[in-house]
């Protein structure tokens, strides 16, 4: 029996973000046993499994050990070239995926509940989720050379993200990982668009707007009625709820600061409001100036009031106490990057 290399550490830190950017592929697996023994465990087993053209993600950076799965204690070691860390015996269907050959790593429904037991809190954690499901990645922890990539595919669903974490009870960390992927949003193309959905969606008790759930990024299609109004057939709402007919457009500087692009933002905003929908451009400085975020909470809650009536007026008055204000304010300065 070949033994399965199975990344740990901040190698997989380094592979998840490599998969997550296309520049390593991966299929999925359907392991479910670990047999003792299984694993490689030993500096000489990796050297004769892993692969040349893997090694700048599997190796240890700077004469770091490498960082391996094993399935028993008894194979456990931390020696000057190898670090081991416990994968259990029986694992979910789905735990893993195949790089190539033997080599193996965790699934990135799995790799979510495993970081989440390394995450200071819930925040930290739903901030991975929505990279997960998101089209950009972060930098690697402790990279600092590493810059955020965007228009990715996402590594996995919400659907399969909650799927799995029911496959897996009894999992070291399910439940950690459950009570944030619960208020994870899928599809964001950036940190900003993410901080923006989450700081609307989240309840007052995690500092919060209290508001619905957004799509983010989803397809709107322009009704054939509707066509003469507008330059395509199609949208994508950046932080969109159809309930209230109101799409916030998030305008970074990187890819929104030019003459022509300001312009086609223009039109963009008119062709979406000749459909019926209320546009509200959003730009970094009124998320990193909590007095301009406390006015956009503001614009967005009064526009859901004038559609919902007096139950989103109530939960407006509830947000103005002090305390929760303070509870915003914190959120705000975790999510933004």
């Amino acid at each position: 029996m070949q033994k399965k290399l199975i990344v740990a550490g901040g190698a997989l830190d380094r592979l998840m973000r490599a998969m997550h950017e296309g520049d390593v592929l991966f299929e999925q697996c359907r392991t479910t046993s670990l047999p003792p023994g299984s694993c490689v465990k030993s500096r000489s087993e990796f050297d004769q499994i892993s692969l040349l053209n893997l090694r700048w993600l599997l190796e240890g950076a700077g004469g770091q050990p490498v960082e391996l799965f094993v399935s028993s204690r008894g194979e456990r070691r931390l020696d000057s070239s190898v670090q081991t860390s416990l994968l259990p015996q029986t694992i979910p269907q789905g735990a893993l995926v195949r790089l190539r050959d033997n080599i193996y790593a965790l699934s990135p429904e799995h790799y979510f509940i495993w970081k989440c037991r390394q995450l200071p809190d819930m925040i930290s954690r739903l901030m991975l989720c929505d990279e997960l499901l998101g089209r950009y990645s972060r930098p690697t922890p402790g990279e600092n050379s590493s810059t955020c990539t965007y228009f990715k595919e996402p590594l996995s669903t919400k659907r399969r993200i909650m799927a799995y974490i029911n496959r897996a009870k009894g999992v070291r960390g399910v439940n950690l990982a459950r009570s944030a992927a619960r208020w994870a949003v899928e599809n964001s193309y950036s940190p900003m668009e993410s901080a923006l959905a989450t700081a609307s969606l989240l309840p007052m008790r995690h500092g919060g707007w209290g508001y619905t759930f957004p799509q983010l990024n989803q397809v709107l299609a322009v009704p054939r009625s509707k066509r003469h109004l507008t330059h395509s057939d199609s949208f994508m709402p950046d932080v969109f709820w159809q309930l209230y007919r109101l799409d916030l457009e998030y305008d970074s500087h990187e890819r929104h600061d030019t003459i022509a692009e300001r312009k086609k933002d223009a039109i963009r905003k008119s062709d979406i409001e000749a459909l019926g929908y209320k546009v509200i451009p959003v730009h970094p400085e009124e998320l990193y100036s909590f007095e301009e975020a406390e006015r956009l909470r503001l614009k967005v809650g009064e526009h859901m009031a004038r559609t919902s009536g007096r139950s989103m007026r109530e939960h407006l008055r509830r947000l103005d106490d002090p305390e929760l204000a303070e509870g915003r304010r914190a959120l705000l300065e975790r999510l933004l990057p």
